[in-house]
């Protein structure tokens, strides 16, 4: 055999391989590379925080991750491009979220303590007294003491 025809018979395979595959095969794994990065970002806080976004883009991941396995990669590549996206919108979503959470707690830890000292100088203001207001007798005053 001649050197040209060589070359030929070791290349010809290689360019049916490449001929045959689907042309949207390489950019729905693309897409799903990327799809996969934003759904591993979801963990933790936004999972915590934003449970209902997070399943919703999860189940879509699911989904494509299917039509990838059923080889529909224009399907797939459709399904895939707004995963990043949504995954974003969760990730806003939870902070949002955590932000509202923890002003109310703020708000809360500055209005407790003064609640304390009010039920303190309640009680202590019952304790002193001669007559009990209805409806409160000493077992329950020395209880809440």
């Amino acid at each position: 055999m001649t050197r040209p025809l060589r070359v030929a018979l070791a290349v010809a395979p290689f360019a049916l391989v490449v001929a045959c595959t689907d042309a949207a095969k390489a950019p729905a794994e693309a897409a799903m590379a990327a799809a996969g990065s934003a759904v591993e970002s979801l963990a933790g806080d936004a999972a915590r925080y934003a449970p209902e976004a997070v399943k919703a883009v999860q189940t879509s991941f699911a989904s494509a991750k299917e039509l990838i396995s059923k080889q529909d990669y224009k399907g797939a590549l459709a399904a895939a491009s707004d995963i990043p996206a949504r995954a974003k919108a969760a990730l806003a979503a939870a902070a949002a979220k955590k932000d509202e959470l923890v002003k109310a707690w703020g708000e809360l830890s500055a209005s407790v303590p003064q609640m304390v000292s009010d039920l303190k100088t309640r009680i202590a203001t019952l304790s002193g007294a001669k007559k009990l207001p209805a409806g409160i007798d000493k077992a329950a005053l020395a209880t809440a003491n």
